[in-house]
């Protein structure tokens, strides 16, 4: 999409505004404007699945068996927007003249993405992967907002686990075993992926 967004094609600038802004948009009002949408009753989600004959009135969040996907959803949608900046600016820093080159080559849109953007910007993709792995395990906000972990612990990530265990459940002990473990994981992921962009750089 960035690589498409860079090449001028029609309608750039507006999808460059609707990919950018759940980057900028905070997680609690991303949260609750997307709480909103998968309402059982007057849900966007439900009256456009209605319109097509796929059922409506489904209840989403207060399901145990459902709930986990529309947290995947926007957990994704809010991350869109910090890769898809990142990557369009590292599009953008690739010279026209590579471009050029290759086009009086021959070289189609395709073999243009494979063969020039994707290898220049590898470094980019394995960095912002990185960054999104290491968010993932900060998603707090968004999914406390929406579910309270809930229901049924069915959409509780690690941070919710041990808030839990040290809020509601008071054994602290246990809730800060499980923030070491996770910072000593994201740490690794880290260290990895740090690693591995710098290889592909070299």
């Amino acid at each position: 999409m960035a690589a498409a967004v860079s090449a001028n094609v029609r309608g750039h600038k507006s999808m460059k505004i609707i990919w950018f802004f759940p980057g900028i948009a905070p997680p609690t009002a991303v949260a609750i404007f997307w709480s909103s949408g998968f309402q059982p009753e007057s849900g966007v989600v439900n009256v456009i699945l209605g319109k097509l004959g796929l059922g409506n009135a489904h209840a989403w969040l207060a399901s145990s068996d459902t709930a986990l996907y529309p947290v995947i959803f926007v957990g994704v949608w809010s991350a869109v927007g910090f890769a898809f900046l990142v990557i369009l600016g590292a599009v953008e820093q690739i010279p026209v003249s590579l471009r050029e080159a290759a086009l009086v080559d021959g070289a189609n849109m395709r073999q243009q993405f494979t063969k020039i953007t994707l290898p220049l910007i590898r470094p980019i993709l394995m960095t912002i992967f990185t960054l999104e792995i290491i968010w993932t395990f900060n998603g707090f906000t968004v999914v406390w907002a929406m579910t309270n972990g809930g229901p049924s612990d069915s959409t509780s990530i690690l941070p919710i686990l041990a808030y839990k265990e040290a809020f509601r459940y008071g054994r602290f002990g246990t809730a800060a075993a499980m923030a070491v473990i996770t910072g000593i994981f994201l740490m690794i992921v880290g260290t990895i992926g740090i690693r591995l962009s710098r290889s592909e750089q070299q």
